[in-house]
């Protein structure tokens, strides 16, 4: 999960992104904004096929598994 910060007068830029551990807490129900239609469990190795952010992507997944 990330999110792209700038200043109204375009002065500065940068990306903020978490990684975290999580267990499951019950089945999953619904989203109430119709976004997420399934939660899983993938592998780090898998994610290209769940999501991509493009070129920093690659270094993002491998930073997290060694913070996690």
């Amino acid at each position: 999960m990330g999110k792209k910060v700038s200043a109204a007068d375009g002065t500065f830029d940068y990306q903020l992104r978490y990684a975290w551990a999580v267990c499951p807490y019950g089945a999953f129900a619904h989203d109430p904004a119709s976004r997420i239609v399934k939660i899983a469990l993938i592998a780090p190795a898998d994610y290209k096929q769940y999501f991509d952010w493009g070129g920093i992507t690659d270094y993002l997944i491998k930073r997290a598994q060694v913070l996690i």
